[in-house]
């Protein structure tokens, strides 16, 4: 459900340009924040992008052209900026699934207003194991107390970063 121009709430399906300029609706209910955002990180490797972690697409195959890439130096980070802020519930990082799972391994989710905050903004859950990495394609973090802000962001301190998509789940200030 989105807000167009603030004025009417309507259940629609908006390519990712428009979404840009939408908002979710004060819903009081947990919406998608991240997709169609405008994401940045720390490098680009093999032209994986950081928009690639916000279009929708969740194929864990890096030739399918949906995962991000940054090169293997310290203090990776890959961050979306939700456009405003938001109380962000959870968060859902889609790892790769052919090849390369350990890398999210020691990864970070945190949410703030600085848009600097990679190191500094709030833990959104505990840091990511290879226990989980191994386990399943998606990881989930919920934001326990629920975080507010308009910046979420992925570091590692070490490694490639990879993400397929990074959903951001949460609702109205």
């Amino acid at each position: 459900m989105y807000c167009l121009l603030g004025l009417v709430c309507a259940l629609v399906s908006l390519p990712i340009a428009t979404a840009v300029h939408s908002t979710p609706c004060d819903t009081g209910r947990t919406v998608l924040l991240s997709k169609g955002t405008h994401a940045t990180q720390s490098s680009v490797g093999w032209d994986g992008v950081a928009e690639r972690a916000v279009d929708g697409r969740k194929s864990g195959t890096y030739g399918d052209g949906t995962c991000t890439h940054t090169q293997n130096q310290a203090n990776n980070w890959w961050m979306v900026d939700l456009g405003k802020t938001f109380k962000v519930k959870y968060v859902r990082l889609y790892n790769r699934q052919d090849c390369c799972r350990e890398r999210l391994n020691g990864a970070i989710i945190r949410v703030g207003n600085n848009p600097n905050g990679m190191l500094t903004n709030p833990h959104c859950g505990g840091v990511v194991n290879n226990a989980e990495t191994s386990a399943s394609q998606v990881i989930s973090r919920q934001c326990s107390p629920q975080l507010t802000g308009r910046y979420v962001s992925v570091s590692l301190t070490s490694n490639f970063l990879t993400l397929c998509e990074v959903e951001v789940w949460g609702e109205e200030v």
